[in-house]
């Protein structure tokens, strides 16, 4: 069979239950999780922040702002197209998460831009140092689907719809496994 035809189901097992995969909260348990199923802009591998869906940023030289450059051709698993509209939405519907207060990155933000289908740019009312690291917290400083986000609701979403490497489909809790 064709590699395009082919279909990869992975299953994991983690020490404690799973109890979303909605990355609206943090919750280290989620982490695993999130990881397979939605990417971040960013990501923080072996001591340094690496590229994921933005293929590049640079901060303005006051430091209060942080614009992005994402990858073109990414689309989320529901067809919606990833782009810079699509972080705007994500991170303006992350912004008044309660959830999200003690991340800088979103909660500090003044504004969101987008300058082109493809560039968005943070601003902010100070310079601080780690509003980059913030973008590579992988439990909730990922991208989903706008179509799946409710308005003012930060404890479930209409699905689990990322641009990760795997399409969520049904996830089994401890009860089924018995």
């Amino acid at each position: 069979s064709s590699a395009a035809s082919d279909v990869y189901k992975r299953q994991t097992a983690v020490s404690a239950e799973l109890n979303t995969l909605y990355p609206l909260n943090m919750d280290v348990q989620n982490n695993i999780g999130t990881k397979l199923c939605y990417e971040g802009l960013v990501n923080y591998e072996n001591g340094e922040i690496v590229p994921c869906l933005a293929e590049s940023w640079e901060f303005s030289d006051d430091g209060k702002a942080l614009t992005f450059h994402l990858k073109e051709g990414v689309t989320f698993h529901d067809g919606t197209p990833f782009n810079a509209e699509a972080v705007k939405t994500d991170f303006e519907f992350a912004h008044p998460n309660p959830n999200f207060s003690n991340i800088s990155a979103a909660a500090n933000v003044e504004s969101i831009e987008v300058v082109d289908e493809y560039t968005v740019t943070f601003h902010y009312p100070n310079p601080y140092f780690a509003y980059l690291m913030d973008f590579c917290y992988p439990e909730v400083m990922v991208l989903v689907s706008p179509a799946v986000l409710e308005e003012g609701n930060y404890q479930s979403m209409n699905g689990v719809v990322g641009t990760g490497p795997y399409v969520y489909c049904l996830l089994y809790t401890s009860d089924a496994a018995d």
